[in-house]
């Protein structure tokens, strides 16, 4: 299954209801500040306000996945963003439901803005593992 159609599927499966829980803290800078490679269109590299591995990946619709593991926060976060999401309150709770690989997930995710974007955030997400994520040798 292509890329587009893999987040297609995501998308047009998530569905969106806000809560009146209270608001999360706002996710650090998500950005791929040293690339290590790209695969498959995601950027694979480290980020340095959250001291860990991010990946990220932008669709033709405007949307961007980011995923991020381990790091100095020790914390993982999945968001979410598009510029059409304009809808979407900063600091509010959504309830999204997500199916990947034919399983579903549900979770409750936070709005935020990402430069001219809204989009949505969870962080604190589980790890089978320890994947870890050494910072970029330094240039000399």
């Amino acid at each position: 299954m292509s890329r587009s159609k893999v987040a297609s599927s995501a998308l047009l499966v998530a569905s969106l209801a806000v809560t009146s829980a209270a608001a999360s803290p706002a996710p650090p800078n998500l950005t791929v500040d040293k690339t290590f490679g790209k695969v498959a269109g995601w950027s694979i590299g480290y980020s340095e306000s959250l001291g860990g591995c991010l990946a990220a990946a932008s669709y033709g619709d405007g949307t961007t996945l980011l995923f991020s593991f381990g790091g100095a926060r020790e914390s993982s976060y999945q968001a979410l963003t598009n510029p059409k999401w304009r809808f979407l309150k900063v600091g509010g709770q959504y309830e999204i439901q997500m199916l990947a690989g034919g399983e579903k997930w549900r979770g409750t995710f936070t709005g935020f803005e990402r430069g001219e974007a809204n989009g949505l955030f969870q962080s604190g997400l589980k790890e089978r593992s320890s994947p870890t994520c050494p910072p970029p040798a330094a240039s000399a």
